[in-house]
């Protein structure tokens, strides 16, 4: 049993898809919501639940993802008889809009992304943007529209994201010591189509290569840098597990940045342990060091264009 914190009387001419036979188009229906994110249709007659949509009430819910995060309450459900929808608002302060007729999602704003880690532009157009905020979750706005996709699978914050160079992919790593990959559709929609495991301690930086989508590469307290073999056909209807192709101890303390050069080739990582190192791409092997910063390395970043690497740090 879950929570009801509200409850709204559906008007009895409307012509709904989810009442299935005659007798429950005829019957008086109400939908309640609380707990969970939960909006559920009953019957006055009989009590009975007549239509639960596979969507929460703030969670773009993705069958692949293993361990959802938990879904936040819904407060406040209204229904808008000149929209002919139901829009409701939760304890996260997000609002989301239903059809009525359907009870799929049409639009969801997210009103409070309390702390923001990271953010990538996503799509051919760069239409989409990708946030990575103090939370277990993936938002993407639509730039023009402002509506959010909300993609749960991590089960604690999510502490960096990296988009690959074509714009179809979302990479996302977490405190929960995993990676996550999330493809775009052609109705830009969010699938999680591979989880990679193998960090023991929270993975904090991640980044795709600059010219391909085979494989990436992570950072992690566990002073790890792991690369990861990608498969360029994913699963139909599963959730890929995808392995680390080689891993390196690469510094003395938490790993806060990882990059690939222009060509591929290199990767550069930046740490608490004061400096920034490079790394082969195909194999791990050490290439150089970087010192002279007196505090840890925050972020490593190449020109796209000349043969140098910048650095900055909490000095």
């Amino acid at each position: 049993m879950t929570a009801v914190e509200s409850v709204i009387v559906l008007p009895r001419d409307k012509e709904l898809e989810w009442c299935m036979t005659a007798e429950e188009k005829q019957n008086v229906k109400f939908i309640t919501a609380g707990e969970k994110g939960i909006i559920r249709a009953w019957s006055v007659r009989d009590g009975k639940c007549i239509f639960a949509p596979e969507r929460s009430a703030n969670k773009a819910v993705d069958s692949n993802c293993e361990n959802p995060a938990p879904s936040s309450t819904v407060i406040q459900c209204v229904l808008n008889e000149a929209l002919n929808c139901i829009v409701t608002v939760s304890d996260d302060q997000n609002i989301v809009l239903y059809d009525l007729n359907s009870l799929k999602i049409l639009k969801q704003f997210v009103g409070h992304l309390d702390e923001v880690l990271d953010l990538k532009f996503v799509g051919e157009d760069h239409s989409l943007l990708s946030i990575a905020s103090n939370s277990p979750d993936v938002k993407v706005i639509d730039r023009e529209t402002m509506d959010c996709r909300i993609l749960n699978g991590h089960t604690d914050t999510i502490m960096a994201l990296d988009a690959s160079f074509d714009g179809k992919y979302i990479a996302s790593c977490s405190k929960d010591n995993s990676l996550r990959i999330w493809r775009l559709g052609d109705d830009k929609t969010f699938s999680c189509v591979a989880l990679g495991v193998g960090h023991t301690h929270a993975v904090g930086t991640i980044a795709w290569p600059k010219r391909s989508t085979d494989h990436l590469v992570t950072g992690s307290q566990d002073l790890t840098l792991k690369c990861w073999k990608v498969p360029q056909i994913f699963e139909d209807n599963g959730l890929s597990k995808i392995q680390a192709v080689w891993t390196v101890k690469a510094h003395d303390k938490d790993i806060n940045s990882v990059v690939f050069s222009p060509n591929d080739k290199l990767i550069a990582s930046g740490s608490q342990d004061k400096t920034a190192k490079l790394w082969l791409a195909s194999d791990g092997g050490m290439y150089g060091t970087l010192r002279g910063h007196k505090r840890g390395v925050w972020c490593a970043a190449f020109s796209p264009v000349d043969k140098c690497l910048a650095t900055a740090s909490a000095d």
